[in-house]
């Protein structure tokens, strides 16, 4: 109980490690902010920032280096004390390998020294903001001490591109050109942490099998890994290898198969024969964190326990019991719901520890 209200007890925890001043309606704003928790309508009385448009927003606090730390390790156990600290957004512009336009958003706060660099990569049919998810969790991520760019994929929110020429090595150029944006927007040298959910999970895989210089720690998030299985094997328009007439017609006469949520074109059809799991995952050195819920039913958590031994590097699963695709409750695209919340805070939390080491 503080001021009359109650708070978490977690984070009276996480206040006694880290926060030395005296001002705690200010730590608790930090927490909430840095946890994924200010968005629960049940902690809007402490928070003064209810919007993150672009620009600078105040989250009032400033870190100091912890001693000793890897330099590409974030920071959850800095110590706090000053007040004023900024939190920085702006949109940035850049273009794929193929010349595809890509448009994204990098979160930092500019008081604390940056000590890792992180991609946050969306799932299929939404945007870099993954209904509030990510813009949530880079916000957590610049807390630790990240720079951090979330960025819409080809053919999704304002990037360029077309839904039917979506290729998985398509998106696996996309992160790299992100992370290589990255590095030139905050003078980052070295290998940069990723971020992928979903649809976007196996190509994250695919793009640190091929750099593994270029990827330090990865994280996918209910992570779609059997491409072939979802867009061949699945396919009522397939016959084992070879597709029907009525699919050989669609992609004749209109360019795609179906829209699921994109529209499916051809090369994807192509291309995922020859993408196996078992064969690039195996490439994967990075340390890797797969989180995923037990009651997904369009990524079926059985993916992930099938391929957590696969991974060449230490690879770790964290299971978030009764969660459904995007860690949320049944039926709660908006993920209003206080359990949504409560295991997005949740995730948060674990990916930015996971980063930390």
């Amino acid at each position: 109980m503080r001021d009359g209200r109650t708070v978490p007890a977690e984070f009276d925890r996480w206040a006694e490690r880290n926060w030395t001043g005296d001002n705690y309606a200010a730590a608790f704003e930090v927490w909430l902010h840095a946890t994924g928790h200010a968005a629960d309508p049940i902690h809007a009385w402490a928070i003064t920032v209810p919007g993150r448009a672009s620009g600078q927003v105040p989250l009032v606090w400033i870190g100091t280096r912890a001693a000793g730390r890897n330099a590409k390790g974030l920071r959850p156990e800095a110590r706090l004390s000053t007040i004023g600290g900024m939190v920085s957004e702006w949109e940035v512009r850049f273009r794929s390998l193929d010349g595809t336009s890509l448009v994204g958003t990098v979160t930092a706060v500019p008081e604390v020294p940056a000590v890792g660099a992180v991609v946050l990569v969306h799932g299929a049919g939404v945007t870099r903001e993954e209904g509030g998810f990510f813009a949530r969790m880079a916000v957590g991520l610049a807390a630790a001490g990240a720079r951090v760019l979330r960025f819409d994929l080809r053919a999704h929110g304002a990037s360029g591109g077309r839904a039917e020429d979506i290729t998985i090595a398509g998106v696996a150029n996309d992160i790299r050109a992100a992370s290589d944006h990255l590095r030139q927007v905050v003078g980052f040298d070295g290998p940069l942490h990723v971020v992928a959910a979903s649809f976007s999970g196996g190509a994250a895989a695919l793009h640190a099998a091929y750099r593994p210089r270029e990827v330090d720690h990865l994280v996918l998030l209910n992570p779609r890994l059997d491409y072939r299985d979802r867009y061949v094997d699945s396919r009522p328009y397939f016959d084992g290898d070879y597709i029907t007439t009525t699919g050989a017609r669609d992609l004749d006469e209109r360019g795609f198969t179906e829209k699921s949520p994109f529209e499916l074109g051809r090369a994807l059809h192509n291309e995922v024969f020859y993408l196996d799991p078992d064969v690039y995952l195996r490439a994967v050195q990075a340390p890797v964190l797969l989180v995923h819920g037990t009651k997904d039913t369009f990524v079926p958590v059985e993916s992930s326990r099938r391929y957590l031994p696969v991974f060449s590097g230490p690879a770790e699963l964290v299971e978030l019991d009764g969660a459904q695709h995007g860690f949320a409750v049944h039926d709660d695209p908006q993920y209003a719901d206080p359990q949504s919340q409560a295991w997005q805070a949740e995730v948060i939390e674990r990916v930015t520890g996971f980063l930390s080491v």
